[in-house]
C-alpha cells in the first residue's frame, strides 16, 4: 500500500511526520510526500519517505504561487500527479489550509483519505493574527472562514488524527460516531528505558526541557512564572529548544 502524505510546509524537520512515517514503514506501507519544498537535512526516526517537492524553495515567484490554499491550482495538479505516477492508495492531509482541497480530490477520485489535525487552526489563527492586509484577513488567516473550513474537513474525511484529548473534545459527537479517529502527539520519541543518573544529589535543580516553538498561541511565561515561585522550595534549570516570538519577555522574567 502507498500513502501521500500532503504537508503545506517544508519538510524536514518534522517530528510528528518523522514518527508517522515510521510507523507507517514498520506496517509495510511506503509513503509519497508532498510538501512546499524539501529542506536538505536528515530524516530521523528510522522514518524512509520519498519527498516530493512543490516547489523550488529559492524561486521567490514559485513559493508564492504556492501557497498553501484550499484552491490552489498548483497543490492540485502536483496531488493529481503523484496519485497517477505514484501508484497511491490513500491521502493524508497535514493541517487545515489543504485538507478541503485534498479531501475534494478523494472524493472525486474515491480514494480514502485521512485529516491530520496537528493543532486546533482556527483557535490559532484567532490567537496570532495580528495583520489585517485584505489577503491575510479574508483567505489566509481568516479564523471565521477557518472554522467553516473545518466543519467540512471533519465532517467528509474518512479518518481524523489529532494532537490532545482536549481537541478530541471538539470534534462533533456525531463524526466521532462514524469516523475513525487516532491520537498522535507533538512530541519527540522517548525510549522506553530512561536513563537515571545514579549519584544524582537531592540538591540539584530539576531540569526540565520544552521542545518546538513558542508565542502567543504556545506561551512559556506562565511556566517560567511558577517555576519562579517555586525557587525557595527548589531549583529549576529550564532549556528551551525551538524559537518563536515574546523572547525578551522571557528574559526579562528570568532576570528580574
Amino acid at each position: 500500500m502507498r500513502s501521500l502524505m500532503i504537508l503545506q510546509t517544508g519538510f524536514p524537520p518534522d517530528i510528528r511526520l518523522e514518527k508517522e512515517i515510521s510507523a507507517l514503514n514498520q506496517d509495510n506501507i511506503e509513503v509519497v510526500l508532498i510538501s512546499r519544498y524539501r529542506n536538505d537535512q536528515h530524516v530521523s526516526y528510522g522514518a524512509r519517505v520519498k519527498v516530493i517537492p512543490v516547489v523550488n524553495k529559492s524561486s521567490f515567484l514559485a513559493r508564492i504561487m504556492s501557497v498553501p490554499l484550499f484552491f490552489s491550482p498548483v497543490w492540485v495538479l502536483k496531488i493529481l500527479h503523484a496519485i497517477y505516477h505514484e501508484n497511491i492508495d490513500i491521502l493524508h492531509v497535514h493541517d487545515l489550509p489543504l485538507a478541503p482541497l485534498v479531501i475534494g480530490i478523494a472524493k472525486l477520485l474515491h480514494i480514502p483519505v485521512i485529516y491530520d489535525m496537528h493543532e486546533n487552526y482556527p483557535a490559532m489563527l484567532m490567537v496570532t493574527t495580528k495583520q489585517k492586509s485584505f489577503i491575510k484577513h479574508y483567505l489566509t488567516r481568516n479564523y471565521k472562514m477557518a472554522e467553516y473550513l473545518e466543519k467540512y474537513c471533519l465532517s467528509n474525511a474518512t479518518a481524523l488524527i489529532y494532537t490532545a484529548q482536549e481537541y478530541y473534545n471538539l470534534i462533533p459527537e456525531k463524526t466521532r460516531s462514524r469516523t475513525y479517529t487516532a491520537l498522535v502527539s507533538n512530541t519527540e520519541v522517548v525510549p522506553d528505558e530512561i536513563p537515571m543518573h545514579p549519584h544524582k544529589n537531592p540538591d540539584d535543580p530539576v531540569k526540565l526541557c520544552f521542545v518546538g516553538g513558542y508565542g502567543n498561541s504556545r506561551p512559556l511565561a506562565p511556566l517560567v512564572e511558577v517555576l519562579l515561585e517555586l525557587l525557595d522550595e527548589k531549583r529549576f534549570e529550564l532549556s528551551i529548544v525551538g524559537k518563536g516570538e515574546n523572547e525578551n519577555r522571557l528574559k526579562e522574567l528570568v532576570e528580574h
